[in-house]
């Protein structure tokens, strides 16, 4: 190998060493949050997401569970974003009315939250999502609506 090979060979190398490194931070995970729900009659859920992942799963009755994984879309140019995501652990934007659960949009810009969601059978699902993939998994009763770019994959 001459020199000008082993100069483009290491320039490469390290160029690709950079991207590789800056992508690792796109769209970590920056935070979790956990919340349970007593329900005591058939469930209707509705999972609003303008992108994530949301996967739903059959469970014990009388309860739903969720999980949320928060993921950042970082850029060099935005940094300091810790209180936003705190506060979206503290106060995430999942609701209940007697036995109907809610979770709406994030309005938070390059933020996503993946949902890994468990519920009683006869569970009642509407998902409403932009770029995720949804996964459904032994719930028998769902509603499903999807729009944009999503992908359904529905397993028993």
């Amino acid at each position: 190998m001459n020199s000008l090979s082993l100069i483009r060979y290491r320039a490469i190398r390290a160029v690709l060493f950079v991207l590789a490194s800056a992508l690792a931070g796109f769209a970590s995970v920056a935070g979790t949050f956990d919340r349970s729900f007593q329900v005591n009659a058939p469930v209707d859920l509705e999972v609003l997401t303008r992108s994530g992942d949301i996967t739903v799963r059959s469970g014990s009755t009388g309860k739903v569970s969720i999980h949320g994984k928060i993921h950042l879309n970082n850029s060099w140019f935005e940094s300091g974003r810790k209180a936003e995501v705190e506060e979206l652990e503290k106060n995430p934007p999942v609701r209940q009315s007697g036995n109907s659960v809610r979770i709406d949009y994030v309005n938070m810009r390059n933020v996503s939250v993946d949902y890994e969601i468990t519920v009683p059978e006869n569970t009642t699902v509407r998902a409403h999502s932009g770029a995720a993939i949804n996964r459904w998994k032994g719930s028998k009763a769902m509603s499903i609506s999807k729009r944009d770019r999503a992908t359904c994959n529905f397993r028993a």
